[in-house]
Parts: C-alpha cells; sequence; structure tokens
C-alpha cells in the first residue's frame, strides 16, 4: 500500500523533473489480452500489487474499441476495461494505459492492405499506420478520458512510433508529432487534470527525440517515455559512444538532456525495460537472452541506478510473466515470473528493488551487488567535459583518455590525458576533465590506484 500512495505525487502534471518527487516502479502487463478471465485478471493484480509495484501497464487497443465505424465504441471492449480499472483499484495498483493501433477505418494504410476494410485487416498490419487524420485518434483517446478520469494515471500516446514495425510511416517523426500535437490538446479540453504522456521511444533514441522538437511536440506533453532496453548487457556498461541508446545508464541521461536542450524540464517515465531469459546466445545484443540469474541482478541494479535520476518518476519493468514456453522465443520470455506461473529470481529482485524506490529514506547509492566493479565514462556538457561512473567508494582511480586516430582507424596505444579520481562514498564519480576532450572522439579507461 505504501508504494501505491507514494504513486500519487508522481503524477501530478504541473511537477518539475527537478523537484525531488516520489519514485515507483511498474510491471507491464497485457491485462485485456484475448480470453483472460476475471480471476486472471484479478490473480496478476495480486501479483503486481504483491512484487512492490505501484503502477502496470497495460496496452488497449484503439483498433478494437473503436473498430468499425467512428464514435461506434463497441460494448463488449469498454465492458473489459471497466473491469481492469475496477480490479486495479481494488488491488491498490494504479494504471498506464497505452493506447495504440489503428482501426482499419481510420488507418492511413495503402488501400491495397486495407481491401476495403474487408476480411482479417489486422493481419495485414493495417493497424500499424497512423491514422489519416489524428483527430480521430484524439476523439477516441478523449473518450476514454472522459469515461474513467483519475481512476486512470496516466494516457500514453502510442507505442514505440520510432519503428516501422509498430508506426508504419515514411515520415515518423513529423507524423508522431503531429498525432501528439492534436491528442494534446484534444485530451487536455476534455480534462485538464489528465496525465498525457509522449514518447513511448523504444530504447533511448535521443536522436528521435530530437527530431520530434523539429516537428514541434514541445508543449504538448505532461511527460516523455522512452524504453531504455539495453540487450544483454547490464544497465550499468556504459557501452562505447556510438551506442550510447543502448545503454541504460548513459542513455536514459541523453534523453533527458535533449528534453532540457528545449527547455522542457517534464519528468521522463521508463515505460519499458527488462531483460529476456530466453535461450538465444549467439546474436546481435538486442536479441540475446540472459540467464534467470542475471536478469534479476540487471533487474535490481536498473531499479537501484533510478534511484540517482529525480527526473524519472516512474519505472516499469517488461513484464510480469513469459508469454510462451518456448524458450527460443525472445519477445515472449521477459517475464519476472515463468510461463508456468512460478517465479523466477528476478521477481523478489524486483520486490526488493521497488520498495527501496518508493522509500525516500534510502539513500541514493551505487548498487551494492557490485561494489568493486569500476566503469568510467565520457560525458559533455557543451564545453564542459567530465568523466563520470561508479566504483569502490572513496577508491582513487587512475581515468586515462585514449585519442581516435582517424589515419590509423583506431585509438591510440598511449593516453594523450591522465587524471587521478576519488570515488565518492556514494560509490559515484564525477570529475571534470581538460576542455580539449570536449572535441573529436576520445575513449576513457580507468583502474584503481595501487594504495600506498
Amino acid at each position: 500500500m505504501g508504494v501505491a500512495v507514494a504513486l500519487l505525487g508522481v503524477l501530478a502534471p504541473s511537477a518539475s523533473a527537478d523537484e525531488g518527487v516520489e519514485q515507483t516502479a511498474g510491471l507491464a502487463a497485457h491485462l485485456i489480452r484475448t480470453g483472460i478471465t476475471d480471476d486472471q485478471q484479478n490473480h496478476e493484480l495480486a501479483l503486481i500489487a504483491s512484487a512492490g509495484a505501484g503502477i502496470t501497464r497495460v496496452d488497449v487497443g484503439w483498433s478494437s474499441l473503436e473498430q468499425n465505424a467512428k464514435g461506434q465504441y463497441e460494448e463488449w471492449y469498454l465492458s473489459v476495461l471497466d473491469r481492469v480499472v475496477a480490479h486495479a483499484e481494488a488491488h491498490g495498483v494504479k494504471l498506464l494505459f497505452t493506447f495504440t493501433d489503428s482501426p482499419c477505418w481510420a488507418s492511413s494504410a495503402p488501400e491495397d492492405l486495407k481491401q476495403g476494410c474487408e476480411g482479417s485487416w489486422w493481419d495485414r498490419r493495417v493497424n500499424r499506420y497512423p491514422p489519416a487524420n489524428p483527430q480521430d485518434y484524439a476523439d477516441a483517446l478523449a473518450f476514454l478520458v472522459r469515461r474513467y478520469g483519475s481512476r486512470v494515471a496516466g494516457w500514453e500516446i502510442w507505442n514505440e512510433p520510432n519503428l516501422n514495425f509498430f508506426f508504419d510511416s515514411d515520415n515518423r517523426p513529423a507524423d508522431y508529432a503531429r498525432l501528439v500535437r492534436v491528442t494534446y490538446s484534444t485530451v487536455k479540453a476534455a480534462d485538464p487534470s489528465a496525465t498525457v504522456i509522449a514518447g513511448s521511444v523504444s530504447e533511448a533514441q535521443f536522436n528521435f527525440v530530437d527530431k520530434l522538437y523539429d516537428y514541434g511536440i514541445r508543449g504538448h506533453f505532461d511527460a516523455f517515455s522512452i524504453h531504455p532496453y539495453s540487450g544483454d548487457a547490464s544497465p550499468l556498461d556504459p557501452l562505447e559512444d556510438q551506442w550510447i541508446a543502448n545503454s541504460f545508464v548513459r542513455g536514459v541521461p541523453a534523453v533527458h538532456k535533449v528534453l532540457r536542450q528545449h527547455g522542457d524540464d517534464k519528468p521522463l517515465w521508463l515505460t519499458e525495460f527488462g531483460w529476456n531469459t530466453s535461450t538465444l546466445r549467439n546474436g546481435p545484443s538486442w536479441q540475446n537472452g540472459v540467464s534467470e540469474q542475471k536478469q534479476a541482478l540487471y533487474t535490481r541494479q536498473a531499479l537501484v541506478q533510478v534511484k540517482e535520476w529525480p527526473y524519472v518518476p516512474v519505472a516499469i519493468v517488461h513484464q510480469l510473466q513469459d508469454e510462451s514456453a518456448d524458450r527460443e522465443d525472445r519477445n515472449k520470455n521477459f517475464g519476472l515470473l515463468r510461463y508456468d506461473g512460478t517465479m523466477k529470481p528476478a521477481f523478489e529482485a524486483f520486490h526488493t528493488g521497488a520498495v527501496q524506490l518508493a522509500d525516500q529514506s534510502t539513500p541514493r547509492s551505487v548498487d551494492p551487488d557490485e561494489p568493486r566493479r569500476l566503469r568510467v565514462w565520457l560525458d559533455r556538457q557543451e564545453e564542459r567535459v567530465f568523466a563520470r561512473g561508479v566504483g569502490e567508494p572513496r577508491r582513487v582511480a587512475k581515468v586515462r583518455a585514449y585519442r581516435y586516430l582517424r589515419r590509423k582507424q583506431r585509438f591510440a596505444r598511449h593516453p594523450a590525458y591522465t587524471a587521478r579520481v576519488r570515488v565518492r562514498a556514494s560509490g559515484r564519480i564525477k570529475r571534470r576533465l581538460d576542455e580539449r576532450l570536449a572535441h573529436g572522439r576520445w575513449r576513457l579507461k580507468a583502474k584503481y590506484a595501487r594504495a600506498v
């Protein structure tokens, strides 16, 4: 109950990202999937609450709500939504509704796919195209906002619009920004207190976020959301500079930096992230699974890291339960529960991290599970340059900077700059470096200095 109560302070649309608002962990769950019973829905919400989650993310299909024509809302679907709202209230869990997928009549899909909206048009992926008229989407979402009001804590506009798989468009930034602008004004007219969340960006793709500002997204959301997946890497792994968007620890601040550069002080919600436990191991990082033990460790590390970001009030792990017994299926093995309902170690790890995240008396500190691993990376802020990282509290580290040699297409073998850095008592590293590192490509390496 403490976690759910703490969430109330998180969701105020007017809250500044740096005011020290309460933080909460959440779990995604497919609570309105086809065939789910009331008993199953209640059971899953009870598990979500017992895990310490204060909020759950639920995908809501516009294509199901208003399937046949504008203004014709499907009563069967509304009854499903009514039940999930009531059940979530009974369990003290807040709801984030992610409203996505176009009905055929509203879709901008080409006619050779729509085919007069005959047959199973969803199998032809007609629903994954943005609406031809954004006002149709906005009106449908406003209808739900008027129906449920504050019983739903947040309304997220679409899912992962930076991917053609979910938002099939020739100009995704422009079309998504247009959808957000129209939807925000329409929803706010229906209920000024509604919390409208834009973004839902796959990974920490800060370049895509920057493009959204080029198309006028500023001022049209109460919070911005991203999905900072890091493949099979630890959330504390900074990765190489070209992979910042795939690093949890560097990607989230990178997106926040873009928001601030455009004058936005809005909260940043992490509405999806996690690690799958499939048996895939030899593919690219984004595809690989990890062991159940690593999933537990990484989940806990991520929630500890979120504690360091006061501008992140909500962090939602994907997801409650595996969707298949097929261990080779990446997408269906993200659960903290196995397909048969038994708990993976990550369930308890999530609980521990969720309680600590919600407890404002818990100090921000480096994850105790990996206190001796030294990691450091370069952080450029305009003309100022910092070394940031994590390490053993109060130890002294030698940080070396290696310049990239373009002609030889490799980094230099000898450092061009060296600094001694003392790790803070919190386990965090922050040290301003020489301004010459503000330009060009550099690699930082660090090791502990010998005790004297």
